[in-house]
């Protein structure tokens, strides 16, 4: 009988290729370093799980655009990774389909995009990271909250769902004040409307929810008192329906850190069950015309 003389080689193998995921497992921040650079993409976060020669976990890429979204199609190849990260933000270029593919060496790691938009092949714009392992605590990637499907955003633990303006781009969402929960927008024009949706669920009467609308504004007004002359317009108060659900506006006034008047334009909308809130922030000049884009937003809003 011949000896097994490959035994021990396959041993060394296993030994190496497990060492190797295990090394890859956990979370990483990188920075831009090299070739073509994104606007809103200096810096990338990634929380990695390993299974055999499969990648999952999580990225997020940029600041708030492309965002968050999951590793998807992910290959381990001894010290090499092979993934996509499939944002749904679309821009003027297109959606992202992010395609990454690169080392680690103990703690370092070295990651090029070779592809960002759906519409490009792997190579014409290429950008690399560089980065190593995140100390513990560092990289918090926000949990989707919600998701878009087909332009139209829903919220999973509320179930409210509502469609954004062409002209305006998703930038993050997670976690916030009050046990509530927030995502959070932009215009795609440079000093344009910048806004953010509160939802949260509720149990209400329906003979009270009237009664929560109107003390909304006070508690808001107290929450504002570190900006700037920070006012409520009352003349601007209106009680409406948002489909079939009660809601209430007002507009209120306030300087910026550059003296800049500003307007900030606040709306309730409530139900038996869920309680959203909607903020959006514009240079008073503009508001005029921003506030028929916000109202357009608003119609697309379903609330449970």
């Amino acid at each position: 009988m011949r000896p097994a003389l490959w035994s021990p080689f396959f041993l060394v193998i296993a030994l190496v290729s497990a060492a190797t995921g295990e090394n890859i497992e956990g979370s990483w921040t990188l920075t831009y370093a090299s070739g073509v650079q994104w606007k809103t993409i200096d810096f990338a976060a990634f929380t990695f799980h390993v299974d055999g020669d499969k990648l999952t976990g999580m990225a997020s890429v940029g600041y708030g655009w492309p965002g968050v979204a999951p590793i998807s199609e992910g290959k381990v190849e001894g010290n090499r990774i092979d993934f996509m990260v499939n944002s749904e933000l679309e821009s003027s270029s297109g959606l992202p389909r992010m395609h990454f593919i690169g080392t680690v060496s103990g703690d370092k790691i070295e990651l090029s995009m070779v592809r960002l938009f759906d519409t490009e092949p792997d190579g014409r714009n290429v950008t690399v990271f560089e980065g190593r392992r995140a100390l513990p605590g560092e990289v918090t990637i926000p949990t989707e909250i919600g998701a878009f499907t087909n332009g139209r955003y829903h919220h999973s633990l509320t179930g409210t769902e509502f469609t954004l303006p062409s002209e305006w781009r998703f930038l993050t969402q997670g976690p916030s004040s009050g046990g509530g929960e927030q995502v959070y927008f932009g215009s795609l024009q440079p000093g344009g409307v910048h806004a953010f949706v509160w939802l949260k669920p509720q149990t209400a009467p329906a003979a009270r929810i009237q009664a929560r609308l109107e003390s909304a504004i006070e508690l808001k007004l107290e929450q504002r008192r570190d900006l700037r002359e920070y006012r409520m317009l009352p003349a601007t108060i209106e009680h409406k329906l948002v489909n079939g659900q009660p809601a209430l506006s007002v507009e209120a006034e306030f300087y910026d850190a550059d003296g800049a008047l500003m307007t900030e334009y606040h709306t309730w909308v409530m139900s038996v069950k869920t309680h959203v809130y909607i903020s959006a922030r514009i240079p008073a000049n503009d508001f005029p015309e921003a506030k028929t884009q916000v109202d357009s937003f608003l119609a697309t809003f379903l609330v449970p």
